[in-house]
């Protein structure tokens, strides 16, 4: 067998092969075709079913964030009302000291007071038994 006629045999074989090959890769072709259709439906439904779903979660998601809304609303008021509260406790407390303070000067003038009209009642007195030892 010569080199030309392997070759026309090889050229033979191939062009009865080709055409089968080529029907194969077709019909191959057409197998992952239909199995593509059909996972892009089915991811069509996964998707709608997904959208549905997520459609369902929409209201209570709506209520969580009107709660949550709610929630920071409170915060803020509490807030306020915790600092509003100790701004008044520390205006009384510098009331009540400010009573006191005066009520401690008020009592120590009046402790002075009596000291000094203890102390004139008490000359008073030495005098007066001063007066009455002389006479």
């Amino acid at each position: 067998m010569s080199l030309d006629q392997l070759m026309q045999a090889v050229s033979q074989f191939a062009s009865w092969l080709l055409p089968v090959a080529g029907v194969a890769v077709l019909v191959y072709l057409v197998l992952f075709l239909k199995t593509l259709i059909e996972t892009l439906k089915d991811l069509s439904l996964t998707l709608l079913t997904a959208q549905n779903e997520i459609e369902k979660l929409d209201g209570p998601l709506q209520t969580l964030d009107d709660l949550s809304k709610t929630v920071d609303e409170v915060h803020a008021a509490m807030k306020q009302m915790a600092s509003s509260a100790a701004r008044s406790a520390q205006e009384g407390m510098e009331h009540v000291r400010e009573w006191f303070s005066r009520s401690r000067e008020e009592a120590q003038e009046t402790a002075d007071t009596i000291r000094v009209k203890a102390d004139d009642m008490m000359t008073a007195a030495a005098a007066a038994a001063d007066k009455a030892m002389e006479d």
